[in-house]
């Protein structure tokens, strides 16, 4: 099915998932594993995958960060914001979420063949990055990141 959707290029539902480091304000940023199909070895901001079919939003973004990472955010998620990306590769539209862990990168359960490593950067690293070589990243990773950062500006 997954072929079909990205040889015709189908609007796919996504989720994606603002993960912060509680104590340190930090964004767990995966570095995407060189195995991928699509974007391999860039980094995402925000987190998550594709929706089974029948699947709830938030259940989606739950069950990928505990597939990606090992971390279950059961009741952890905060609303952000729907998101509709599109480019030459794929079209998607989704929801993205916020949660909040104390969990440290370094005790972390990666699924290997998703995420090869993850790193803590601030949100002006991630920006600063973004504008200096948008290429580093996943394309709707960075989209769904400056939304979140959009909306958590306008509400300080």
């Amino acid at each position: 099915k997954r072929a079909v959707v990205k040889a015709f290029k189908l609007t796919s539902r996504v989720t994606h998932v603002v993960l912060v480091h509680e104590p340190s304000g930090g964004i767990f940023v995966q570095k995407r594993s060189s195995l991928k199909d699509s974007y391999p070895s860039t980094f995402d901001p925000a987190s998550g995958g594709y929706c089974n079919s029948g699947e709830a939003y938030e259940d989606c973004a739950v069950r990928e960060i505990k597939e990606e990472m090992g971390i279950d955010l059961t009741g952890k998620l905060t609303f952000v914001s729907p998101v509709f990306f599109e480019d030459d590769i794929v079209s998607q539209w989704g929801y993205m979420y916020s949660a909040l862990t104390s969990v440290s990168p370094g005790d972390l359960q990666l699924q290997e063949e998703e995420v090869e490593s993850i790193k803590l950067m601030q949100p002006e690293e991630i920006i600063a990055l973004g504008k200096k070589n948008p290429s580093a990243f996943i394309p709707d990773g960075l989209l769904a990141f400056q939304i979140y950062q959009d909306k958590n500006s306008a509400s300080i």
